[in-house]
């Protein structure tokens, strides 16, 4: 084994501590079993919204976003509607017009979320708040998605069972290339929901797909430069190397973005 395999594979080791500090804290938030992602198109909204969010700027600000949208949303879909009535309402906003991006006036959907959106740190007024128009532009336009594709039955599509579809199909560049040209989303947002679906549901991509579940960031972006390799090229490195590359992008962005952390425990666990 040569020395980039080497570390290739330990980078990847820290998946473990990726899918036990982030996944499974979602998964005891949002639901009781990962497979309900497939049969509750609610679940699937959930956890793609919980990704879309994270987008170009602080964790923190991010996480007031998508805190913010929640409770605006549990104030429009009340949590004891059921599916069925939670569906005709939804599909109500799509047919008066309230998802269209350029409806910007007397939108009821958008007043929720502004009402929701937070102050920032400094005490900024909400209309210079970083991302607040592009937010809640994105929440409508992902609505709209769920809306125009549909369900085979004509219902509101489930956007995690649809994206499972592909990936299982081999048709993971056509789910990529859709969920990318929603607003705000972009090709890492949607390759960062990818390729965490295809963990919760132990989902096997055929190899020419795992580029499209392949998230590069500051933190994997970084990673790749120490390594020398360029991050275009990080999926057949692992491959050559024998590593899951799914694997070894949750790591590298865990390494990354807890590298101080890591550090610390080491040094500790050395002092003892």
């Amino acid at each position: 084994m040569t020395d980039e395999q080497y570390i290739l594979h330990k980078i990847a080791h820290f998946s473990e501590k990726y899918e036990a500090d982030c996944l499974n804290s979602e998964k005891h938030s949002l639901l009781s079993n990962w497979e309900a992602l497939r049969t509750d198109w609610w679940l699937g909204f959930r956890f793609f919204l919980n990704r879309a969010f994270m987008q170009g700027r602080r964790d923190s600000v991010s996480v007031q976003f998508l805190k913010a949208t929640n409770k605006a949303l549990a104030t429009l879909l009340p949590l004891d509607i059921n599916m069925i009535e939670r569906s005709a309402l939804i599909f109500q906003w799509y047919t008066k017009g309230w998802l269209c991006l350029c409806n910007k006036d007397n939108n009821p959907i958008k007043k929720a979320l502004h009402e929701e959106y937070p102050i920032d740190m400094n005490g900024k007024s909400k209309d210079s708040i970083t991302g607040k128009a592009r937010d809640c532009e994105m929440v409508l336009d992902i609505f709209r998605f769920i809306c125009e594709k549909k369900s085979a039955e004509g219902q509101i599509l489930n956007i995690a069972a649809y994206a499972a579809e592909c990936i299982e199909a081999g048709n993971t560049e056509k789910a990529h290339k859709e969920l990318d040209e929603i607003w705000q989303i972009g090709p890492k947002i949607a390759a960062f929901f990818l390729r965490d679906l295809a963990t919760v549901l132990q989902l096997k991509p055929v190899p020419r797909d795992y580029r499209f579940l392949q998230p590069v960031d500051t933190w994997v972006g970084q990673i790749a430069d120490k390594l020398n390799i360029h991050a275009d090229k990080l999926v057949d490195a692992c491959q050559s190397a024998g590593v899951d590359p799914i694997r070894f992008n949750q790591g590298a962005w865990y390494l990354g973005k807890h590298s101080l952390d890591l550090l610390l425990e080491n040094l500790d666990g050395k002092n003892h």
